[in-house]
């Protein structure tokens, strides 16, 4: 985050000291944490109202999130950094309208709300190159599907037992439980909120695949 603190520093123009000046209409408000380490930096209207982006710091002065504020209501951006993702909110006036998470390479990983009718077709590679399932071994695959994230994408599995091993990438074995197996039934469904455990997925859409 130091290159993006350095970027800020300079769009400010900051001094090393506790400090409030003119920034056209509003006042950027400066404060330092007892390490002398950046805590805020407030965009302040002439009511004293956060208006415009303001950042919050760590105590040890790294970026800990960045909020938009319009006469010091969130309109706008929230965002909050994590070592490897960040999460997003937008609002207006208040209102909360979305949440996403991205990596730290801003690839997207949630979204809610999720526009399901916008979710692609599923695409499935077994690391095999086979288009069936061999029973005698353990194959892996990735599966995608254009616009829906990783995290909003919830499995189920006939036949078979399937572990998580990356965003993407799973295994896929059956057991001695499964006799007389001719085909596996994949489901991909499709979930608005991850933190909800009650919640059940939408099928968006069903596989079958081949056991030999």
């Amino acid at each position: 985050m130091r290159p993006l603190l350095l970027f800020i520093l300079l769009i400010l123009g900051l001094t090393n000291c506790n400090q409030s000046k003119e920034n056209d209409s509003n006042v950027i408000k400066t404060v330092f944490h007892e390490t002398g380490k950046i805590k805020t930096i407030l965009s302040l209207n002439s009511k004293g109202n956060q208006n415009g982006q303001s950042f919050y710091f760590n105590e040890y002065g790294f970026l800990d999130s960045t909020v938009t504020f319009s006469n010091g209501i969130i309109d706008g951006i929230k965002k909050i950094f994590y070592d490897a993702q960040i999460d997003t909110y937008e609002y207006e006036k208040g209102n909360l309208l979305s949440h996403s998470v991205y990596d730290s390479l801003n690839k997207l990983l949630y979204k809610t709300p999720l526009d399901i009718t916008k979710v692609g077709k599923t695409q499935i590679r077994f690391f095999s190159n086979h288009n069936y399932i061999d029973q005698s071994k353990i194959d892996t695959f990735t599966i995608t599907n254009e616009g829906l994230p990783p995290y909003n994408r919830q499995l189920e599995v006939s036949g078979a037992i399937i572990e998580r091993l990356h965003d993407t990438t799973f295994t896929i074995r059956t057991s001695k439980h499964f006799a007389d197996l001719k085909q596996i039934v994949l489901k991909i469904l499709a979930r608005q909120n991850v933190s909800d455990t009650t919640e059940k997925g939408i099928v968006i859409d069903s596989l079958l695949i081949p056991a030999k």
